[in-house]
């Protein structure tokens, strides 16, 4: 089990040990179900939107996207989406008791290896529990230009 918190100035990660009598047996459905939307091109990764970063990818990462770097100051997600990404996610309609399973959408631009920043729609998904504070699932397809 894991729990991810968003916190200035990055994120907290406390790992906590749940070993079951009886292992999990793989491939689980939820490793295919990603695996499957990762062959799609459809990424799922967890988002930190107060920090505007990529706090770890659920599917494997895009090679476009330069998620690994080296310094505080730079954001994965540009710095003015950042402010529409909290509106997003802060709006009644985001994640209500009726329906927890509908998301929302906005244009996001995403850090890319070369340097320049790539428009992506993401969709945000409410993160199960109350594990994940001040985080979000977000999914997004690769933009046609990069290959990947």
């Amino acid at each position: 089990q894991v729990n991810l918190v968003a916190k200035e100035p990055g994120v907290l990660v406390l790992w906590e040990d749940v070993t079951d009598a009886t292992p999990v047996e793989t491939p689980t459905l939820e490793h295919i179900g990603l695996k499957t939307a990762s062959i799609a091109g459809i990424n799922v990764a967890v988002i930190a939107p107060a920090l505007g970063t990529l706090v770890m990818s659920l599917t494997p990462p895009p090679s476009w996207v330069n998620y690994i770097y080296r310094s505080a100051d730079v954001r994965v997600i540009h710095p003015d989406d950042i402010e529409a990404i909290q509106k997003v996610v802060a709006s009644e309609h985001f994640g209500t008791e009726t329906s927890p399973e509908d998301s929302v959408s906005t244009q996001v631009r995403l850090l890319a290896t070369d340097g320049s920043y790539r428009s992506v729609t993401m969709s945000f998904h409410l993160y199960p529990g109350e594990l994940g504070t001040g985080l979000v699932i977000g999914s997004f397809s690769n933009p046609a230009s990069t290959g990947d």
